[in-house]
């Protein structure tokens, strides 16, 4: 082998030198291609996951809004029904208390009726010269209690006077 001149030495080193750092410099700019790579991918999955989370979010307002709307019309019809129901009823308690005062007002008639025909007996046993029996007055007693009861349950049953 021939031995080298000075210049192709000089050639060999710088060559020498130069490929380290020519190869420094190729590792460093792949570490960084390679670190700008790996943030696009990072940046695009976090893109992605936004999206999804937009996407999620945008069917869960709209689902939201339909069970609001759902929530309205449901409320209405128990609204209405509701109403129905409480006419239904006030038509009954109506008719159950007019129905209740007219049997409360023939127990009175009656009552009244019975105490009437009590003090006919009495004053027939007092006109013939006796005394009517305790029962009897006991009952004339129990009657006319019965009739200012039935007429104070009456009275409050009844709508006040107009003025």
């Amino acid at each position: 082998m021939a031995a080298l001149s000075v210049s192709d030495a000089v050639v060999v080193g710088c060559i020498s030198a130069l490929s380290g750092v020519v190869i420094a410099w190729l590792s460093g700019h792949q570490r960084r291609s390679a670190a700008v790579q790996d943030a696009e991918l990072r940046r695009q999955e976090k893109q992605e996951d936004w999206n999804r989370a937009d996407k999620v979010a945008r069917e869960l307002r709209e689902r939201d809004a339909e069970t609001a709307r759902l929530l309205v019309e449901q409320n209405a019809l128990v609204a209405a029904t509701s109403k129905e129901t409480h006419d239904k009823l006030e038509v009954i308690r109506v008719d159950v208390n007019s129905n209740m005062t007219a049997a409360m007002q023939g127990e009175l008639d009656s009552a009244i009726l019975s105490a009437a025909l009590m003090r006919e007996l009495i004053q027939l046993h007092r006109d013939a010269g006796r005394e009517p029996s305790a029962e009897t007055l006991a009952t004339l007693k129990a009657t006319d209690d019965k009739i200012s009861e039935l007429r104070a349950k009456i009275g409050d049953r009844l709508p006040p006077p107009e003025s």
